[in-house]
């Protein structure tokens, strides 16, 4: 399997997350596997957009970083810090973190970025 087909879990459940679920859906190379969250935020279902939700606390358990990506979300639009300390925890459980690119966006063709980048058209 190409690395960049590996399932992706999204670690934030908030507008952002909601955004790149629905974007997503038209991304041959981006599919999201579950979302995770800080167990204080678990949906009582265990799920959020018709998807598996898990305690970040034991997301290793259900998805093991050997396969599958993650992207590390903020909380919110107001919440720039906590979107590092999300990047920090995800990369201390061993995960392997991706950048999202829309489908619909131009970018220069010599673009370079590090890793947990979203970019939407």
């Amino acid at each position: 399997m190409n690395i960049m087909d590996r399932p992706v879990i999204v670690y934030g459940s908030r507008t952002l997350a909601r955004m790149l679920f629905c974007d997503a859906r038209n991304h041959p190379a981006f599919t999201i596997a579950g979302f995770a969250v800080d167990a204080g935020f678990l949906a009582e279902d265990r799920q959020f957009l018709g998807l598996p939700q898990v305690a970040f606390e034991s997301v290793r358990e259900q998805f093991p970083a050997e396969h599958y990506d993650l992207i590390a979300l903020h909380a919110g639009t107001d919440a720039m810090r906590d979107r590092a300390l999300f990047y920090h925890k995800a990369r201390s459980a061993g995960y392997r973190l991706r950048n999202y690119i829309s489908p619909g966006c131009d970018l220069a063709p010599d673009l370079r970025c590090g890793d947990n980048n979203v970019i939407m058209a």
